[in-house]
């Protein structure tokens, strides 16, 4: 299992298989010696005597247990602690329990976890550009969040010279079963606005949806439901729609027969 699980990783650079069923399947097609072995590990949990979910979540951590128990035999089969690692660390763990969970044997080290993310932050362009190339014709835009971190300091101290952040987060969704839109349409026009961002539709838009509603008194909106309510309904009938009523079991005038 260990010779498997380190071809994966560092010959073919492959991430680890986290799903039970799929992680016994690369192993039994991997190494024929190892068909039944999963299956093996899992009857040791007993599970003859436990319910559907606690079974699924036993076989998750069987997966686990397989990565920790061949990274014994070989230090170099640390995939899923590199992946504990890069949790934790994006999670906000100090260096010193990142340390201290390494040296458990559950996560690779601080310096490891650095070298990982200089590592994904240089092949990040390529993995893009690979991305929308294969996807160009299926690719759609689902938001784009340009975000300003300006409710913050902004006088340098002795370890910063700022704290305000900007950044933008564009999310990218391909979608094989659909064609993109395409750039012309059958009369050979551009069907995008060659503005980009129009303003005056936006003026336009907000001017129809939305600005003739802010200037409402609450009087003009209640209007709106006059023929709603029942002409003959008294004022006290009013009051009494109004009132929230608490009906509470423990009230010592309550009456059981």
């Amino acid at each position: 299992m260990a010779g498997v699980l380190y071809t994966r990783q560092r010959s073919l650079n492959e991430k680890p298989i986290l799903d039970p069923d799929e992680f016994k399947k690369m192993l039994e097609e991997s190494e024929p010696a190892l068909k039944g072995f999963f299956d093996q590990l899992v009857s040791g949990t007993n599970p003859q005597t436990k319910n559907h979910m606690t079974n699924n979540n036993n076989r998750k951590r069987l997966v686990s247990f397989c990565y920790f128990l061949a990274g014994l035999n070989n230090k170099f089969i640390n995939g899923l602690k590199a992946e504990v690692g890069l949790l934790l660390d994006a999670s906000g763990t100090s260096s010193s329990a990142i340390e201290t969970l390494a040296n458990a044997g559950l996560a690779v080290r601080q310096e490891t976890i650095a070298k990982h993310k200089t590592q994904c932050a240089k092949t990040h362009s390529s993995t893009i550009d690979d991305f929308l190339s294969d996807n160009a014709r299926n690719l759609i835009i689902v938001n784009v969040d340009d975000f300003h971190n300006i409710h913050t300091y902004r006088c340098g101290d002795t370890t910063t010279i700022s704290e305000a952040s900007h950044f933008i987060t564009i999310l990218l969704k391909s979608l094989p079963e659909s064609a993109s839109i395409p750039f012309e349409n059958s009369d050979g026009k551009n069907v995008h606005n060659e503005k980009g961002i129009d303003a005056d539709i936006i003026i336009n838009n907000a001017n129809l949806s939305f600005f003739p509603y802010f200037w409402l008194s609450y009087t003009s909106q209640k209007q709106m439901f006059t023929g709603l309510i029942p002409v003959s309904e008294t004022h006290e009938e009013r009051v009494e729609r109004l009132l929230v009523h608490s009906y509470d079991d423990r009230i010592e005038q309550r009456q059981v027969d």
